[in-house]
């Protein structure tokens, strides 16, 4: 397959890795928590500044092109100013 290694994994070792909302729970509280929440918001404003910032680049667009694009004069910083502003979003 392409020079890929597969590995095959058992189901009861399958069974033995952590999982997800373990580790989160750990980490940032249970669901619906006030830090749950936070660090929830914060992934999402990261997701949609990469998929814009991918976007972007598929497009060969710089990021003062793209600032120019939509109506923003400082194009520098658009993907963190995304980010900022959906987490106002998501707050308010």
């Amino acid at each position: 397959m392409g020079g890929k290694l597969m590995i095959k994994i058992s189901d009861e070792k399958w069974a033995k890795l952590p999982q997800i909302d373990d580790r989160l729970t750990e980490k940032y509280g249970p669901v619906g928590s006030p830090s749950r929440k936070e660090f929830q918001a914060k992934a999402e404003a990261w997701y949609y500044a990469e998929l814009l910032r991918d976007e972007r680049k598929r497009q060969k667009l710089t990021q003062q092109e793209l600032g120019e694009r939509i109506g923003k004069n400082e194009g520098k910083r658009i993907c963190s100013s995304l980010r900022l502003c959906l987490l106002r979003m998501h707050w308010d």
